[in-house]
């Protein structure tokens, strides 16, 4: 029989309204996001993965309780993490990305003509499985392994 994990991370308040917070300690900042539905929950090999529908941020993937990315902001953090890089290189062709299972980072590194091949190195398969599913532009994955 499996055993069933609890959700982490979540939290309800004197309302009853269902809440996800992030905290990032060494900035001392902490960021609430109101639920407005579970949308998806299951345990990989690897963590909890959840993708829940929030009241300002749309769709969020949330890892072990701890939201990663959400469809009404995700673009600020896949356009920096992917434009900076490649533009300060001089002659980008091959682009390694570590984690980036959303396909979010590779969706924006697919825009520059001079990039050869990308490989997104994602340990746990859930991610870009769940994330396909839910969040991610079903464009990102028009390309096949190989073809970039």
């Amino acid at each position: 029989m499996t055993e069933k994990h609890p959700l982490s991370g979540y939290k309800k308040d004197d309302n009853g309204v269902l809440w996800i917070w992030s905290y990032v300690g060494q900035a001392r900042v902490k960021m609430g996001y109101k639920v407005k539905s579970l949308l998806h929950y299951e345990q990989s090999s690897y963590q909890q993965i959840s993708i829940v529908d929030t009241k300002w941020y749309g769709k969020m993937l949330v890892l072990d309780g701890t939201p990663q990315i959400s469809t009404g902001e995700g673009f600020i953090y896949n356009e920096m993490i992917s434009h900076v890089p490649i533009i300060t290189h001089s002659n980008s062709k091959k682009v390694a990305m570590i984690g980036g299972g959303d396909c979010g980072p590779a969706r924006e590194a697919m825009k520059y003509d001079g990039i050869q091949q990308i490989d997104v190195v994602e340990i746990d398969p859930k991610v870009t499985e769940i994330c396909r599913t839910w969040l991610t532009p079903a464009s990102c994955y028009d390309v096949k392994p190989g073809s970039i």
